[in-house]
Formats: C-alpha cells, structure tokens, sequence
C-alpha cells in the first residue's frame, strides 16, 4: 500500500490556516501604538480624557496619536472585512 504523504500535508496545513482566520480576538483586548493589529476592527483609545475611535485591518499598525504613543482597546468587530472560508 503506498501512501501519499502530499495530500495529507495539504489536508493539515489547510486546517491549521483555517483555525487561524476563524478566531477573533477577545474584546478587550490592548494594543500599543506601533504594534501589528490582530483582528479588524473598531479600536477606541484606552483614556477617560480623549475619546477616539478609529477602523483598522487585521495586519495594520495601531497608530500613535498627536504623535504620541498610547494602548488601543478593541470595542467592536468589523464583520465586513473578515475573510469567508
């Protein structure tokens, strides 16, 4: 019996992939400036004084604001900018 070892690499690394993009992040969750974003969507800006909220892409850099550093806080999923499996 021989066994084809290409489908099953496949198979394995389709599933792996899949299981990433599927899951979102908690809300809640900080970023700092400067950091990768891990999941899009609406970010608000972790302060009482400063309300801001801005719409990033999974992959993007959480920006600075005034040109100063400061943590982002995940609020809301952006349900039109997840990839369909």
């Amino acid at each position: 019996m021989k066994i084809d070892s290409s489908n099953y690499t496949l198979s394995v690394l389709s599933a792996t992939l899949q299981q990433d993009d599927t899951h979102r992040k908690p809300l809640g969750i900080i970023r700092n400036s400067g950091q990768s974003s891990p999941q899009s969507g609406y970010w608000q800006l972790s302060s009482e004084a400063i309300s801001a909220v801005v719409n990033l892409n999974k992959g993007e850099m959480m920006p600075y604001y005034q040109g100063k550093p400061v943590q982002w806080t995940l609020i809301e999923y952006d349900m039109s900018k997840e990839m369909e499996i």
